[in-house]
């Protein structure tokens, strides 16, 4: 009886080793991003070495070097849509991330193979597709971990930042949403549009200030009949009034607050009160 129990006492042990797995926290936490700017979406994935007291750029990193810019795997950078660093193109699709950090200048590569690890065996120049130089910052704010993101979103541009210790290094990027954007509306409105898609195509047209007179013959037909659309007469109003037709754009507002106080849109009411307060 006592060898039986004593059998399956060892055996659950050896099981409980065979399958247990031991958790500790990786010293480089891998990590993906995803971030929107305008119409283009970027994809990151690296992995996060820390400073932990030690001395980084032209220490731990050394200048002159080519860097994997992370940790373990290479870093990868994935675009939905083609890009622009100053006059250089970069178009959509998966690329490896690498650097050279000097102390007056990175040089920042993108490489055409994404399934090396860390650093390709043999590095090719012919696979940089894109080498733009960058200026790095010093900075008040410390990052203990190294930090990849996409920062200063607009429309129209953002920027890849790299940001670890005190150095900061941003990279503008110019995104190809208004040739994008003008495409589709074109696209739309020549098929069979909605009068959401007349608004939206007003909408953008007045806020990248292009052909206002393209987006009053847009809000036009959006509103023909649609009485129920406060925000769609309130962007009437603004149209309106940048062409300088200040009767028709209070006439708009008017219509917009009568709708909006049915709705009970309280926000929409106060600010057709102080564009009408503003331009009567």
């Amino acid at each position: 009886m006592k060898k039986t129990f004593f059998t399956l006492l060892l055996s659950m042990s050896v099981s409980t080793f065979l399958y247990s797995q031991l958790r500790t926290p990786a010293p480089s936490p891998k990590t993906k991003i995803t971030q929107q700017a305008g119409l283009t979406d970027f994809t990151i994935e690296y992995a996060r070495p820390a400073k932990r007291g030690r001395a980084i750029f032209g220490k731990l990193v050394p200048y002159g070097e080519l860097w994997r810019t992370g940790a373990n795997e290479n870093t990868l950078i994935r675009l939905s849509e083609d890009i622009m660093f100053g006059d250089q193109k970069l178009t959509k699709g998966s690329y490896s991330l690498y650097t050279i950090p000097g102390k007056e200048k990175w040089e920042i590569l993108f490489y055409n193979t994404i399934d090396n690890w860390g650093l390709p065996a043999e590095f090719k120049e012919e696979m940089v597709v894109l080498q733009i130089k960058a200026t790095p910052k010093e900075i008040n704010h410390l990052e203990e971990s190294l930090s990849i993101y996409i920062g200063d979103i607009t429309n129209n541009s953002c920027s890849l930042n790299l940001h670890w210790d005190t150095t900061l290094v941003q990279i503008p990027i110019q995104l190809m949403t208004k040739e994008i954007a003008v495409a589709s509306i074109v696209e739309v409105l020549n098929s069979n549009p909605t009068a959401s898609d007349y608004y939206r195509a007003a909408q953008y047209y007045h806020e990248e200030k292009l052909d206002l007179s393209l987006a009053k013959l847009w809000i036009d037909t959006a509103t023909e009949g649609n009485t129920n659309a406060y925000w769609m007469y309130r962007l009437k109003s603004l149209i309106y009034k940048d062409l300088g037709d200040i009767t028709s754009a209070l006439k708009a507002a008017e219509t917009s607050l009568e709708i909006a106080q049915r709705a009970g849109n309280m926000d929409y009411v106060r600010m057709n009160n102080t564009f009408i307060g503003a331009n009567r």
